[in-house]
């Protein structure tokens, strides 16, 4: 990245925009700036987030992904370079600094010196199928955790009829090369769930996925998104091909 790369500026008129934009965008490597001034696709920039709060200021390399240069909407999305876990991290610090943390609590009296995930394996061990399958519907994330890692794919369906399943659980169960096509099915049709560009990544990635789930889930994401998967070789022939073919549209 040269100093003469064009700088892209995104500024935030509250806490919750920020976090939005994040939400949406920044955390899937993608940006877009409204009212930017049109730049050649593929040239390289500078993407600069600005806090709303204390003013404070990142700079990212990034690339040009997607121009629409025509009055309204005019604007320019980018990718941000180098993109990974540690990014997006730095990202979220950005975003939301932690918290101060709280004073740490007694140990409970009865567990002194086990942690609380060993105590829940070993009460959630050895139950009856049925129990498993109502822990997995209606258990908290500690137990659902712990369920998985006891019981594997045979608690995937009820853990995710758990009303209270989260993104993060719902991807990693996506990502399973050996999860039922009708578990596929499951998952891509949850708007909800393809909301989230984490599950949409993990289903991409499997190879399981067929072509009607293919396209639901591309049809989901934002056109950078779609841009940068286009042209990313983690991503199967086939992925990065219905990729372009909506981008095409």
């Amino acid at each position: 990245m040269t100093a003469t790369a064009p700088r892209i500026v995104l500024t935030f008129d509250s806490l919750e925009s920020l976090q939005r934009e994040f939400d949406k965008n920044l955390r899937t490597g993608g940006a877009f700036a409204a009212g930017a001034s049109p730049l050649p696709e593929r040239s390289a920039c500078l993407l600069v987030l600005i806090h709303p709060q204390s003013r404070d200021e990142v700079a990212l390399p990034a690339e040009v992904v997607y121009v629409k240069p025509d009055h309204p909407g005019m604007g320019v999305g980018v990718h941000i370079q180098d993109f990974g876990p540690a990014l997006i991290e730095r990202l979220r610090a950005f975003v939301q600094p932690a918290p101060p943390a709280p004073p740490p609590e007694p140990s409970a009296p009865e567990e002194p010196h086990r942690p609380a995930s060993t105590a829940i394996i070993d009460k959630l061990r050895n139950i009856s199928v049925a129990e498993q399958l109502k822990v997995a519907r209606e258990g908290g994330l500690p137990q659902r955790v712990a369920l998985e890692r006891l019981y594997g794919k045979t608690v995937w369906e009820p853990i995710l009829q758990n009303t209270r399943v989260t993104p993060p659980e719902v991807a990693r169960i996506a990502r399973m090369g050996m999860a039922p096509v009708t578990l596929i099915d499951f998952i891509c049709g949850n708007a909800a769930w393809l909301a989230s560009g984490e599950v949409r990544r993990a289903l991409l990635s499997n190879p399981r996925l067929g072509d009607d789930n293919l396209t639901r889930v591309l049809r989901a994401m934002p056109r950078h998104e779609l841009s940068v998967i286009a042209n990313q070789t983690y991503y199967a022939p086939k992925v990065r091909k219905a990729a372009k073919a909506i981008l095409q549209r």
